[in-house]
């Protein structure tokens, strides 16, 4: 019978835990924004590496730029670093590529950028980064151009056939790209 009494203790504490964070995150009277394809990111936003230096994202805005969004507790996360790390190596002439990670201890972070081979850079974002962004979901990813605009996004796990959109798209002459853009905002 006690344990009957401590497992719906532990759930109800759980679900306390996860209102309680659910609430945090989402603020009181908080409507979640995206940025919208086409529209200007916010690059002037700062990072900190975990060597602990703090840097705006607009300091790898010299080339495309894809910024994902990950945690080390995310299994959707972590499942597609691999393949990430093989694309960041294979595009890097013409893009770079930056982690960003939400709520995780920073050796778990060392390990598992060590253990899937990440070579690219990896910082840490308060929430008002996540905020700006809209992530929502991790994990989340942003293609941003070197002017600053969102040209692609996606809030879930990335596989091959997004990489491969990808990698089109950064093959276009930047006034194609623009192009595009205008005629997706006109097209909904």
């Amino acid at each position: 019978m006690a344990s009957k009494h401590v497992k719906a203790a532990a759930r109800a504490i759980l679900l306390l835990a996860i209102s309680l964070t659910l609430a945090y995150l989402i603020g009181p009277g908080h409507v979640h924004e995206h940025i919208e394809i086409g529209e200007k990111a916010p690059l002037s936003l700062e990072v900190r590496s975990f060597d602990g230096k703090s840097w705006p994202l607009e300091h790898l805005a010299a080339k495309p730029l894809l910024i994902n969004f990950w945690a080390t507790w995310c299994p959707s996360c972590t499942a597609e670093l691999p393949m990430l790390a093989h694309f960041a190596k294979e595009n890097a002439s013409h893009l770079h590529v930056v982690g960003v990670v939400i709520d995780s201890p920073a050796e778990e972070v060392k390990n598992t950028v060590q253990r899937f081979g990440v070579t690219y850079p990896v910082a840490a974002a308060p929430f008002s980064v996540v905020q700006a962004f809209g992530a929502e979901a991790l994990p989340s990813t942003y293609v941003v151009d070197t002017d600053h605009t969102l040209l692609w996004r996606k809030h879930g796990a990335l596989d091959k056939k997004d990489l491969e959109d990808i990698s089109r798209l950064l093959m276009k002459p930047k006034a194609e790209r623009l192009r595009e853009l205008g005629k997706a905002q006109h097209h909904g």
